[in-house]
């Protein structure tokens, strides 16, 4: 998978100042200044690759789905993993990287949901926007339907620093923390919270995998493809 990345045009306009007279005419010549900020990147963190193992069945018009965000919490990537602040109470759910349906074995065996890092100015906001993409061979489609972004609160308020639910085609907008203590919501700190990083909010993606009308073919690797686009 190669995200965008979307750079940072600046433009400045030119402005001409003047004054006339009967008796003269008055010209100078002014400065600006302006100073950049480094683009936006995103990054797949390591030892979290997206991949549904070694699990999937062949069977035609079944489907397979690697939890990350929904069933009311339970599959709650925690803290710890996405590096924000919490009370003991807000642990990573049981179900998080499990997977579920007629198209796999159920259970975590060599599951990974996939973990990325968007990195930018700290203070600042991103764009970030999951998109489905046909699949090759087309004998099964993806969707990034499991999915969730550290939603930053810009304060120390218990629990109040999230991951909400990302869905495929909708725009969300994150804050890039400006550090740790600006984000430490957790009076006393907890045995589930995680350390902000400065100018980072991270996003976990596993999705579902549909299998069409032609079956699938034994002991093969396919790949999954699917978009991120973050901006400013």
């Amino acid at each position: 998978m190669q995200p965008n990345k979307t750079k940072l045009a600046l433009q400045i306009g030119a402005v001409v100042l003047g004054a006339l007279c009967a008796s003269n005419v008055y010209a100078d010549t002014f400065t600006a200044s302006v100073t950049t900020i480094d683009d936006v990147t995103i990054t797949q963190r390591a030892g979290y690759p997206l991949t549904f193992g070694s699990n999937m069945f062949t069977q035609a018009s079944t489907t397979c789905t690697l939890q990350v965000s929904n069933l009311a919490g339970t599959a709650y990537p925690g803290g710890l993993l996405m590096r924000h602040d919490s009370t003991a109470a807000v642990a990573q759910g049981a179900n998080f990287g499990a997977l579920t349906g007629t198209g796999c074995v159920s259970g975590k065996n060599g599951v990974t949901p996939g973990i990325w890092d968007i990195s930018g100015i700290p203070g600042g906001s991103v764009s970030i926007l999951v998109t489905q993409v046909a699949q090759s061979p087309t004998t099964f489609t993806y969707t990034p339907d499991q999915a969730c972004y550290v939603d930053y609160s810009a304060d120390t308020t218990n629990d109040a620093d999230r991951c909400l639910a990302l869905t495929p085609g909708n725009v969300v907008s994150a804050l890039l923390p400006v550090s740790a203590v600006a984000e430490a919501d957790a009076t006393g700190g907890g045995a589930n919270a995680g350390t902000p990083q400065p100018g980072i909010v991270s996003l976990a993606v596993g999705g579902t995998v549909a299998i069409g009308a032609t079956p699938l073919s034994a002991s093969t690797a396919y790949n999954l493809a699917f978009q991120i686009d973050v901006t400013y």
